[in-house]
């Protein structure tokens, strides 16, 4: 039987999953996306996804002190520029590399 083999899990693609789960609107899902990003190990990672890294911790950490970021992410100003920071990260992971 042939082994799965998933792509790695990058600080960009963490970032859209949380934002993904954000979307849905489920709030279990987006608590557990938040603390998934608080398990990833900073040494699997090259320099700039180091980098990288350290945004989304800081990020995710920042919303998962947020009593309810579902119903504040429209009214709370911190919430949507966690929004907007991670909608930026993600994007990360659509660019080629090398392109600027």
């Amino acid at each position: 039987m042939p082994v799965l083999q998933f792509p790695k899990l990058t600080p960009a693609r963490q970032a859209e999953r949380i934002l993904a789960a954000w979307a849905t609107g489920n709030q279990l899902l987006l608590q557990q996306e938040l603390q998934r990003s608080q398990r990833l190990d900073c040494e699997d990672y090259a320099a700039l996804d180091q980098e990288r890294l350290e945004l989304l911790l800081a990020l995710s950490e920042g919303m998962l002190r947020t009593p309810d970021p579902l119903a504040g992410g429209r009214r709370d100003a911190s919430v949507r520029r966690c929004l907007d920071l991670l909608a930026h990260l993600a994007a990360a992971s659509r660019v080629s590399p090398g392109a600027n």
